[in-house]
């Protein structure tokens, strides 16, 4: 297992079909790539935007208001980083490496491999179905 560390943005991620790692990923994330969560991502990360947190509590900034010098510049970095998080987030190969990074650091080959082969059983398959709608 390589030492933990923080993870790092995979570049033109290739999903390994033989990675148990990335397996457990698409297993448990078969809707990376559906563009519905990026649009609800977006949606939610908009409700909690810095203008809308200001209007909830002028103070949360600790004095940072919308000075007209500073303002756009702020909003237009939060605009890029939203955009950058929610693609991101939703980009199936990246998103499947990079939950494969992080389990590689903690869970030892042999369990990933057994978990991945559970998680493409038709009884896992069945329960993550039925699960939506409980």
């Amino acid at each position: 297992t390589p030492p933990a560390g923080p993870l790092t943005v995979v570049e033109a991620a290739t999903v390994d079909k033989t990675d148990p790692y990335q397996r457990i990923a698409q297993a448990l994330f078969p809707q990376a790539g559906d563009p519905r969560p990026r649009e609800i991502c977006l949606e939610a990360m908009g409700e909690n935007s810095p203008t809308q947190i200001l209007a909830r509590d002028p103070d949360y900034f600790n004095g940072l208001e919308r000075d007209p010098r500073q303002w756009p510049r702020y909003l237009a970095a939060w605009e890029r980083y939203v955009s950058d998080y929610c693609r991101a987030l939703n980009d199936g190969p990246v998103t499947s490496a990079l939950w494969a990074q992080a389990w590689r650091q903690v869970l030892p080959a042999q369990e990933a491999e057994q978990l991945a082969s559970w998680l493409e059983s038709p009884a896992a398959r069945s329960f993550r179905r039925s699960s939506f709608s409980v």
